[in-house]
């Protein structure tokens, strides 16, 4: 094997060889060192091997592999005045004395001519190493090359098969070679110590760490704007073999909204715009129970409507308008345009109430299969008003509520948990009861009331359920006599049966929350 580069000395005066070389060859001879570099991800390696095979514009910079350049000098007979690498840009030969590793200088001249480092001279080095020894390395996963950056490239690169352009695919590479020299020092009371250096083991890692953190990569938003945004340099077609056909429709999308249009989440549709249409589609794309749509336009409006609602969502909301989180916003936008009511109803809840909205460092993807699951099987909360008549009382309407959602449940074709609010129950330590109640009336989904006599603190609850929006179910005894104050009065309730009150209120709750789980949550009987 060989292979040829510039040889030359790069920033912190470390020297390196830089070329081309065939992929596949670099990633044969290559491997990461399991010691700092992270696990390779599967979805990259295949949009990696996507990228490599499919794209038009196809350009990436260099990889990085390191090199050591091993030599013993405990070896009699061995030069000893010049290490590795001093040789080498002496302009002489460097032979390894423990594998068949050389690197022969050859200096190219330009006279009179000089560059912009002012130099006339360029040095093309070849690394030679024996075939045979080298695939033995290989099989005992020993190769001589490790990869500091690139790794991902070279991993695709390995995996794809039988593709003519990869295999005959050059890249560029720069090579930083190391020093692995083993010396012998004597030591008192010890005699000969050997002594390897692993200076380059500490410098390999700091390569890596600098190429991984220093470097401010361009955003999402800065790469698309200049390819979505730009109608006169990329046709539809064009960006749609790029997007995977989501290309065109995020354009058009992106060329209808104007940030100043949402004045409630402006500053992150500013900074996110591009990258926030492109997501939208993909997620479309990936959903599992989205509408279909026989238009692209459609698509278009309903992922602009829910923009809107969500503008509107956010204002309302001191918390949301707070939140500068486009992953939020995403998630939003999302389960309003492509879901039913119910469902972004839901969603909608579950994000305030458990103020998910706040996780600063969430991903779109993750609210969403978090959500789902949680969806699937949909926990419901009664909460059950009623006046203090006697703590049996109590107690009965605790079992009787408990049954008749039971027998609900238990008809129930989707996966639904209903759950009751234990009435004038509570555990732990204590707490203001009015507060108490009001928090438990405002996490509730579903508000019953007993009305009968008109008890002050019901009718209380029962306006505070109202302002709060819930379904209510209103049930009153039948010959109570006594009325409600002026301005609930016109409010429907269900009168049931008072001597046989326990299975006249079953039949009721059962019917009428049957339907109000059908219309609010959708869910089928």
């Amino acid at each position: 094997m060989i292979i040829r580069g510039i040889l030359d000395r790069s920033l912190s005066n470390q020297i390196c060889i830089r070329g081309f070389a065939r992929i596949k060859e670099l990633a044969r001879i290559s491997k990461a060192n399991k010691e700092y570099q992270r696990e390779l991800i599967d979805k990259q390696i295949s949009e990696t091997s996507n990228f490599l095979t499919e794209e038009t514009y196809l350009f990436f910079p260099e990889v990085i592999l390191s090199l050591k350049l091993k030599q013993d000098l405990t070896i009699p007979g061995v030069q000893k005045d010049d290490t590795p690498t001093q040789l080498i840009e002496k302009r002489k030969v460097f032979n390894s004395n423990v594998n068949s590793l050389s690197i022969k200088p050859v200096v190219k001249k330009n006279t009179k001519v000089f560059d912009v480092s002012e130099n006339d001279t360029i040095i093309v080095a070849e690394i030679h190493f024996d075939d045979i020894e080298l695939n033995r390395l290989i099989e005992l996963d020993e190769h001589p090359f490790h990869r500091v950056d690139g790794n991902h490239r070279l991993s695709a690169a390995e995996q794809i098969a039988d593709d003519y352009r990869v295999n005959q695919m050059n890249i560029p590479f720069c090579i930083i070679l190391f020093e692995e020299v083993t010396t012998q020092k004597f030591v008192p009371d010890e005699g000969l110590v050997i002594i390897k250096d692993d200076s380059y083991e500490k410098f390999e890692r700091v390569v890596f760490y600098n190429i991984n953190s220093k470097s401010i990569p361009l955003t999402i938003e800065e790469n698309l704007k200049g390819i979505l945004g730009e109608e006169k340099y990329f046709s539809d077609e064009e960006i749609d073999k790029i997007f995977e056909n989501n290309g065109s429709i995020a354009r058009k999308l992106g060329n209808r909204i104007r940030s100043e249009d949402f004045k409630s989440i402006k500053h992150i549709v500013r900074a996110n715009k591009w990258a926030m249409c492109l997501r939208l589609l993909n997620l479309y794309q990936n959903g599992v129970d989205n509408k279909t749509y026989p238009e692209v336009f459609i698509m278009v409006d309903d992922i602009y409507d829910a923009l809107q609602d969500i503008n509107i969502l956010y204002r309302k909301n001191d918390n949301l308008k707070s939140n500068e989180s486009v992953e939020v916003l995403i998630a939003f936008i999302y389960y309003k345009a492509f879901s039913n009511e119910f469902k972004f109803e839901f969603f909608s809840k579950w994000m305030l109430k458990n103020h998910l909205f706040e996780a600063v460092e969430t991903t779109t993807e993750s609210i969403i299969r978090i959500f789902d699951k949680i969806y699937e099987r949909k926990y419901i909360s009664v909460f059950v008003a009623m006046k203090y008549w006697s703590h049996t009382k109590v107690n009965e309407y605790n079992k009787l509520f408990k049954e008749v959602l039971k027998d609900v449940q238990s008809t129930c074709k989707s996966n639904v948990d209903l759950q009751l609010i234990p009435i004038m129950r509570f555990k732990g330590e204590s707490q203001r009861i009015d507060q108490r109640l009001l928090n438990s009336i405002k996490d509730c989904d579903v508000f019953i009331a007993d009305i009968t006599e008109c008890n002050e603190n019901v009718m209380y609850e029962v306006a505070y359920a109202e302002g709060r929006e819930k379904p209510i179910i209103l049930i009153k005894r039948e010959g109570d006599d006594t009325t409600p104050p002026f301005d609930m009065e016109k409010m429907q309730w269900i009168p049931y049966d008072g001597d046989s009150y326990y299975n006249s209120i079953k039949s009721i709750i059962n019917n009428n929350l049957k339907s109000i789980l059908e219309n609010r949550f959708g869910t089928q009987f």
